[in-house]
């Protein structure tokens, strides 16, 4: 399954703290990226989070791979579905009603 992950850093941790934080952040999402796993990736421009496009074969392998950011970040995930599939369920729906 294919997931967007959007991570937000969470405000549980003083400035002085921050660069442990970074750290373990960046190392956490650099294994991620380097999973093979990740199909895009970025940072906000306008906030202190980001992004992940990535295949997981199911919820419980989500968690695996991003339960260790959930301490620094607040962690959203959504599974895609493609255009294709949309297009199919309204075809679909039309035809169910019409009967």
């Amino acid at each position: 399954m294919r997931f967007h992950v959007e991570m937000i850093a969470r405000d549980n941790f003083d400035p002085m703290s921050a660069v442990p934080v970074q750290k373990m952040v960046f190392d956490q999402m650099d294994k991620l990226v380097k999973s093979g796993k990740v199909e895009e990736h970025g940072i906000y421009s306008d906030e202190r989070g980001g992004f992940l496009i990535l295949n997981a074969e199911s919820p419980e392998e989500l968690f695996e791979m991003i339960s260790p950011l959930g301490d620094a970040m607040m962690v959203r995930s959504h599974p895609y579905v493609s255009m294709r599939t949309l297009k199919s369920f309204f075809d679909a729906y039309e035809e169910r009603m019409k009967k």
